[in-house]
């Protein structure tokens, strides 16, 4: 199998979901968590956070852009924050069903990745608010979206 450069072919049959995960496996490899093969080489990745970074919200369709053209549906719902730094993170993208391998787990890419601060800053930061003085509690604080107030967790603590 080819690896994947970014560039879709005409004649490719894959789609461009099961390309990336061609182009970015789970590893472990002495603090390398990521593998990126590249014809007969490993390359082994380190993120300095999470592997997948959103940088795009469709305010009328409410997706999630990651990679380019892929979506994943905005669950605000399920939006956490990082004490240390403030950064806001969504559950990573959900595998395609249709590819039945051991990414359908929902952990492909780690269980959660980073909103760009691009996009916390253009399309949520009005209605964001990070509140440290119930982090103790499980709580961030909380984001408007849509009308509906949502609750925000903590990052590393149980609602």
């Amino acid at each position: 199998m080819a690896p994947f450069n970014g560039t879709v072919e005409h004649s490719e049959t894959r789609s461009q979901e099961e390309l990336y995960q061609v182009a970015l496996q789970q590893g472990n490899s002495q603090g390398y968590e990521w593998v990126s093969p590249c014809g007969p080489e490993l390359n082994l990745v380190r993120c300095q956070d999470a592997p997948i970074v959103y940088r795009e919200l469709g305010e009328d369709d409410g997706m999630l852009k990651w990679a380019g053209s892929l979506s994943e549906p905005f669950r605000p719902d399920q939006l956490v924050v990082d004490p240390s730094n403030g950064y806001v993170y969504h559950p990573s993208p959900q595998p395609s069903s249709r590819r039945g391998s051991k990414a359908s787990t929902g952990e492909q890419y780690g269980s959660l990745s980073l909103l760009g601060s691009s996009l916390v800053l253009s399309k949520l930061a009005e209605g964001l608010e990070i509140d440290p003085d119930v982090f103790d509690r499980g709580i961030g604080g909380s984001i408007e979206w849509k009308g509906h107030r949502y609750d925000l967790g903590v990052l590393g603590r149980k609602r």
